[in-house]
């Protein structure tokens, strides 16, 4: 391999990024020196950087164009895929996981047909700018609160900052009475760190507002990638579904996410799969200026697919109770002509049916 001459801020970067590498994690050395490690030469290859050690005459390769802090010392060997297949009828979850946390709202209806957020599921919510997807989803969680005080409920918000929400509060008092993490006030501090501490103490219903903004604080404050980031945080998720908490809560989260210009949901396939259900907040093109939520998808089932509500109240979102039983009432004559027509359709066959019989006969 051909020694070549590197330019002392190559050489920098790669003795910083082999500094913070497993390998050197793996042996104690002279911190006088940088990184700690005797380097006996440095060699360019291709895309690499190879070092050779003193420590023990082997070379190691340092990706130079890799964002990682990771050196391949030799091919991992792949870990045997196990398959676990599961009988339902084995598991046993404790009681709490299907008791509905609800409003007392027509809101409830959307979350699940027999009405109100079950612990441990997770829902998206996103829709058009301005739609009102804070104020919806905050109160949300005041409602809930309000019909019962002994849920705990968070609003991590990744948008606002405290001046922002005490201004809001002017207007709904309700979310005054919310605990609250602005990410904002931890622009210094490694973000995943503060999160974790803050979903480890327990809580029945989070709302993350938004899922990309915190996100990508998590990536700005811990060096992940894009994709690590959101898996951190899927997993995060995940772990506080099944209750692994100071408290022992199986944690619901609603999630404020973004769309792209087209209005598809922004996120990967494993952050849909672990969606328990989605709601759209979206204007009507039929009544301007009117606000409706509407279900996408819901494994949990839902007695109303679309519910139209106002912000115009100073003191909570309102629910238009009358179009909703309205539509449920034209719904409700639609399946019984459509039942007279079935019936109508299966008399005309029987006499069909007959008088066909009758001219054979004949």
């Amino acid at each position: 391999m051909k020694q070549i001459n590197l330019s002392e801020t190559m050489i920098k970067k790669a003795k910083l990024r082999l500094e913070s590498s497993p390998y050197a994690k793996q042996f104690k050395f002279d911190q006088t020196h940088s990184p700690g490690l005797i380097v006996k030469g440095l060699f360019k290859s291709e895309k690499d950087l190879v070092l050779l050690s003193t420590k023990d005459n082997r070379y190691y390769i340092l990706p130079i164009n890799s964002t990682t802090s990771t050196i391949q010392t030799k091919p991992e060997k792949k870990p045997e895929l196990k398959i676990n297949l599961i009988k339902i009828s084995d598991l046993d979850y404790d009681d709490r996981i299907f008791i509905p946390m609800k409003t007392g709202q027509a809101i409830d209806y959307m979350f699940s047909s027999e009405g109100g957020i079950y612990p441990a599921t997770n829902y998206m919510v996103i829709g058009d700018p301005g739609i009102g997807k804070s104020t919806q989803t905050l109160d949300i969680l005041a409602q809930i609160t309000k019909l019962d005080p002994t849920k705990k409920v968070l609003f991590i918000s990744g948008e606002m900052n405290q001046i922002d929400m005490y201004g809001y509060v002017k207007r709904y008092p309700a979310f005054g009475q919310i605990p609250t993490l602005f990410l904002c006030d931890y622009l210094d501090d490694n973000q995943k760190e503060v999160i974790e501490q803050t979903f480890n103490q327990g809580w029945d219903l989070i709302l993350i507002d938004s899922f990309i903004e915190v996100q990508e604080s998590v990536q700005a404050s811990t060096g992940m990638t894009r994709t690590q980031a959101e898996k951190w945080m899927i997993d995060q998720m995940v772990h506080n579904n099944k209750g692994h908490n100071k408290d022992n809560r199986f944690t619901s989260f609603l999630a404020i996410q973004q769309v792209t210009k087209g209005g598809n949901f922004v996120g990967s396939n494993k952050l849909k799969h672990n969606t328990t259900g989605m709601i759209e907040l979206r204007y009507s093109s039929e009544f301007s200026g009117d606000r409706y939520a509407k279900v996408t998808k819901n494994r949990r089932g839902f007695k109303y697919e679309k519910i139209f509500f106002s912000l115009d109240n100073t003191e909570y979102v309102e629910y238009d109770q009358k179009r909703i039983d309205r539509d449920e009432e034209i719904k409700h004559r639609l399946e019984k002509e459509k039942q007279l027509l079935l019936s109508d359709e299966e008399k005309f066959n029987r006499i069909f049916g007959l008088n066909a019989q009758l001219e054979t006969v004949e």
